[in-house]
C-alpha cells in the first residue's frame, strides 16, 4: 500500500527515473510494459484490471499545481477494452483554495478511445461530481487530436 494505492498483483518490467529537489521528489518519468496488473487507487473504488500495459508515463509538481504525461501508453483492461497508444499531457496551475478561480489547465491529447477513457477514469480517485458525469453520459467514440484550456477549476 503506496499513499493510497494498493497493488494486488502485476508482473513485467518497469523503469524509473525520480527528479529530487532539496531532498523532495519533484516529479518522476517510467516506463513500463506489464501484465496482469490490478491496484485499487483510492478508497471505495474498483480496482483497475490491466491485461496488459506498456509506454511511458511521467509527471511533476508545479507550484500550485502538476503536469502529468504519457507517450506511446496502451493498454488492454481484462473486459478486452483496447487502448490504441498515444501521447497525452495534462497541466494544472494556479490551485489555490481560496481563490479557485485563478485555477487554469491545459490538456493535448490525441487518439482518444472515449469508452476505454471512462472506464479506466471510474476507477481513479476523480470526485464524485466527475464519476457521476461519466456514468451519466457514457461517452463512445475515437477522438484523434484534442487541445483544451480552461480558468477556474475543473
Amino acid at each position: 500500500d503506496i499513499d493510497g494505492i494498493d497493488v494486488v498483483g502485476g508482473r513485467g518490467a518497469l523503469r524509473a527515473w525520480l527528479d529530487v529537489r532539496r531532498g523532495e521528489v519533484a516529479g518522476g518519468t517510467a516506463d513500463v510494459a506489464l501484465a496482469d496488473v490490478e491496484a485499487a487507487l483510492g478508497a471505495g473504488l474498483e480496482p483497475l484490471a490491466l491485461a496488459a500495459v506498456a509506454g511511458r508515463v511521467g509527471g511533476r509538481g508545479l507550484d500550485g499545481g502538476f503536469e502529468a504525461s504519457t507517450q506511446g501508453l496502451q493498454f488492454r483492461t481484462r473486459d478486452g477494452l483496447r487502448w490504441p497508444g498515444g501521447n497525452a499531457t495534462v497541466r494544472v496551475t494556479g490551485r489555490d483554495p481560496a481563490a479557485p478561480e485563478r485555477e487554469q489547465g491545459e490538456l493535448r491529447a490525441d487518439r482518444l478511445d472515449l469508452a476505454a477513457l471512462s472506464q479506466i477514469a471510474s476507477r481513479l480517485p476523480l470526485g464524485a461530481p466527475l464519476h457521476a458525469a461519466l456514468g451519466r453520459y457514457g461517452p463512445r467514440g475515437i477522438v484523434q487530436e484534442v487541445q483544451a484550456g480552461w480558468r477556474g477549476p475543473v
